[in-house]
């Protein structure tokens, strides 16, 4: 940006507080070492400051859920090998009326610092109070964000001596270094595992937006984009780093979190591979309604009863080929009870029981028989894909155990069934990485398994038998669907398992749904309404149940899509016009229809020559262009396109031709023998016949050439 590296710092001051959020709600403070009391963190600080850390002590003590709002965040701590600093991702997501509130409350923030109030006419090119959000303003917070994320207040704190308040908290601290704070399409940061993530769109200010603009007024860089402030397009805020902290001994620690505040947030930690295995013992959650918010001198109390919970939800899995020990909680703060603190801690311990039973089918485990008449079918589409077949939330309801997370291991007669990825889901070996069961090599499409549970010192439950199989096979005739409806063939591969079939669009769950039940031959079923659908490529859910089926769903790319039909455009009307009423025609105008099949939205250009030509303005299904001054251009001919574009962006064009009337010679003395004859049948003059006689018209209208 063009000015002094401490003015940018000053005037995008707000927008790195957005940044905070990501921060502020897993608390990680570079401080040395903080006391966990009630909304009071103890820091020691250095008298003597820079220019930047005198700025960024503006972000002490501040925390995004006290500012603004957020739709739900995630929190995915991986405490490294060495028990001394761990790997951290945030991210927080913010849409739909939320994400309008939170612009809204950055460009208000903004006119507070000097210099930068757009109403101010001293500053012309300040953007605060402005209305929109630029990518300046988001430019700011990947520079200087990391800056104030260091000073925010602390939420997280571990202690090797299992305890509660009143003591010493081992905080996290960001290594400044290693800090990423942005607001770039998260799915593209994955994407590129670590490598280089230029490319990655950002979401705060994108040209899908409708209220996208470009240049920003010249109030900003050349590439300047903005968005209105009252935007509800979605976007997301991620802050990756590496934190440090005093090492522990896993054997026996407390991890502790302020949660107070924290509207919608999961929190993941994932440990090192510990033996014995580390588990889970004593969960404690704190509502302290005593607490008081003094606000320059007005005290605000909680209308509550305090509150000590022992038996918060969590969940606890192996992850990572049953390596890794992973604790989740969730927090949703009731903000009708502020300003009482919620704090929370969670006991770890290697210790192994004095008790130490096997591990457990629960009641809501499949059934454990063999007998083929209570076979567990897991339904699948693919064989021969990589997918999950028992998720981390199916194992962890299925298991019991007083010792150690929940493992449970598949095996088949040809081996093992799959491996548990990073979440702790189970993920099937595809079957063509197997030999066929008969072997023949015939396709299979169903194959039998046995799983049994394992603990951390390894005991082992009795067994459960499943079935594999691929329920049916779905197929469809055509791929563009132009009728109302979308009919599908049923091939059935095992007898009586129900199913439902929808359409998914952008994400979006299609309300028209069929259901059926697999048989013994081949059906046809439909979906009806499908001209319902937006022209695009759309996706098929499928989901499976029944009795001792396991449900899963899964969303199938048929290759399906609904046709586009451009847009229909057409000039009905144009005319040369005198604007200066001189007597000289010196102004273009045309005007006509358009339409659009599909029922999308459309979008006008007008050019000349490959150049813009002005705007056009459009009522319902008529058009009219901007008067085009042909007292600019030179002598000649013009060819003036107009283009309609869909919101598929599939475009048609109508164009014409026109001589610059404007510098016509004379012509009175033109011979009316000279003059096209009309047709001598009883048909209407062709198009190119009505328009030759209009422009001889406007021709002898003009009647002499304007010198300069």
């Amino acid at each position: 940006m063009a000015m002094n590296s401490r003015l940018t710092l000053y005037r995008w001051m707000p927008l790195i507080l957005v940044g905070i959020m990501v921060l502020s709600s897993v608390s990680l403070i570079s401080g040395t070492v903080s006391e966990l009391n009630d909304g009071v963190y103890v820091e020691n600080t250095d008298a003597r400051q820079s220019p930047t850390e005198q700025l960024t002590e503006e972000c002490d003590g501040i925390t995004f859920e006290e500012m603004f709002t957020y739709t739900h965040g995630i929190f995915d701590v991986t405490i490294n090998d060495d028990w001394k600093s761990a790997d951290v991702w945030g991210f927080s997501w913010v849409n739909g009326s939320k994400a309008a509130e939170v612009r809204k409350d950055i460009d208000d923030l903004m006119t507070e610092i000097p210099g930068n109030d757009a109403s101010n006419p001293l500053t012309p090119n300040a953007q605060g109070g402005d209305g929109q959000i630029s990518t300046d303003e988001r430019d700011a917070l990947e520079e200087v964000g990391s800056a104030c994320v260091e000073r925010t207040v602390v939420r997280f704190g571990l202690n090797d001596i299992l305890h509660r308040e009143g003591s010493e908290w081992n905080n996290m601290s960001w290594v400044g270094e290693t800090l990423l704070l942005s607001d770039q399409d998260i799915d593209c940061v994955w994407d590129a595992e670590g490598g280089n993530i230029d490319h990655c769109p950002i979401t705060m200010v994108h040209e899908d937006d409708p209220t996208w603009e470009d240049g920003c007024d010249g109030k900003g860089d050349g590439d300047c984009q903005w968005v209105d402030v009252e935007s509800e397009r979605n976007f997301v805020l991620w802050v990756h780093g590496t934190t440090t902290f005093e090492k522990i001994d896993y054997n026996n620690f407390t991890l502790s979190i302020n949660s107070t505040n924290m509207s919608s947030a999961k929190v993941k930690f994932t440990f090192p591979s510990t033996s014995p295995p580390i588990q889970l013992s004593e969960t404690e959650s704190q509502l302290n309604c005593e607490n008081e918010w003094n606000d320059d001198g007005t005290i605000y109390t909680a209308d509550c009863l305090s509150v000590t919970d022992y038996d918060k939800p969590t969940l606890s899995r192996m992850v990572n080929s049953g390596n890794n020990y992973q604790f989740e909680t969730n927090f949703a703060y009731d903000f009708s009870k502020w300003p009482a603190t919620d704090h929370n801690f969670f006991d770890f311990t290697t210790a192994e029981p004095e008790d130490n039973n096997p591990p457990e089918w629960t009641e809501s485990a499949p059934a454990a028989d063999a007998d083929l008449n209570e076979e567990n079918l897991v339904p699948i589409m693919d064989g021969y894909a990589e997918q999950i077949i028992f998720t981390s939330n199916q194992i962890y309801s299925w298991y019991y155990d007083d010792y150690s997370a929940p493992q449970m291991i598949c095996t088949s007669e040809d081996g093992p069934i799959g491996e548990i990825d990073n979440n702790g889901n189970i993920v099937m070996i595809p079957f063509e990485e197997l030999p066929p069961t008969n072997g023949d090599g015939q396709e299979r499409t169903k194959r039998g398994i046995s799983c049994q549970l394992v603990d951390g010192s390894e005991q082992t439950s009795g067994h459960i038998f499943f079935t594999i199989v691929e329920p049916l096979t779905l197929t469809t005739s055509i791929t563009e669907i132009t009728g109302d409806f979308l009919e599908f063939t049923v091939d059935p591969n095992e007898e009586g398992v129900g199913y439902v079939i929808g359409i998914i669009q952008e994400g979006v769950d299609f309300t028209e749904t069929t259901s059926g039940t697999t048989g013994t031959s081949s059906e046809m079923i439909s979906i009806s309404e499908m001209n319902l659908l937006k022209p695009g490529s759309f996706m098929v859910s499928i989901a499976f149940s029944g009795n001792n089926v396991i449900s899963k769903s899964y969303e199938l790319d048929l290759g399906l899509s609904i046709p586009n039909t451009p847009p229909i455009i057409q000039i009905t009307d144009y005319n040369w016009l005198d604007q200066d009423n001189d007597g000289i025609v010196d102004t273009y105008v045309l005007s006509g229809q358009v339409s659009d099949p599909d029922g999308e939205d459309v979008t006008l250009t007008i050019t000349m020559n490959g150049g813009s030509a002005g705007t056009i303005t459009v009522n319902g299904a008529e058009w009219t262009t901007a008067g085009i001054p042909f007292y600019a251009y030179d002598a000649g001919d013009y060819t003036i396109v107009i283009q309609a574009c869909d919101a598929s962006d599939v475009c048609n064009s109508v164009e014409k031709i026109v001589p610059n009337l404007y510098w016509a010679e004379a012509i009175n003395d033109i011979d009316p023998d000279q003059l096209p004859t009309p047709s001598t049948d009883d048909a209407m003059p062709a198009p190119g016949f009505g328009i030759a006689l209009a422009g001889i018209g406007i021709a002898l209208f003009a009647s002499r050439k304007r010198e300069f």
